[in-house]
């Protein structure tokens, strides 16, 4: 498996800064983002579609977890989590980076762009 990587984009024209997370994941095969019908042809694919078939196979919306947020906003400490997954989701890309048949694993990257709001001291993506 390989590392992630967090870093921040904001555009010249944007006053709001853009958290980019990077994430690589690695599943069982077929119980990924990549589907149940994955394969060494679907390296370099999009998951958005088999993401949304293994959600409506797997009868939860969460399967894949949940995303979180703590932050400290003008001042102010939020120390309960906030649950942010659909915006997570709403901005997300994800595609297989490889496949296994043999060994039955598939490996996928994920990147979201999450908006940080002017005034944060800091978050926590979780």
């Amino acid at each position: 498996m390989k590392g992630k990587q967090i870093g921040t984009d904001s555009p010249p024209q944007k006053k709001i800064a853009l958290v980019r997370l990077d994430l690589i994941s690695g599943w069982v095969l077929g119980l990924g983002p990549c589907g149940t019908n994955c394969s060494r042809a679907s390296i370099n694919s999009n998951t958005r579609y088999t993401r949304e078939e293994v959600l409506r196979e797997q009868g939860d919306r969460f399967f894949f977890g949940n995303w979180t947020v703590e932050a400290k906003m003008n001042g102010i400490r939020h120390s309960e989590s906030m649950l942010i997954n659909h915006e997570v989701y709403s901005h997300l890309t994800e595609s297989v980076l490889d496949v296994s048949e043999k060994a039955r694993w598939e490996q996928d990257w994920m990147v979201v762009h999450y908006p940080m709001i002017p005034g944060t001291a800091y978050m926590d993506i979780m």
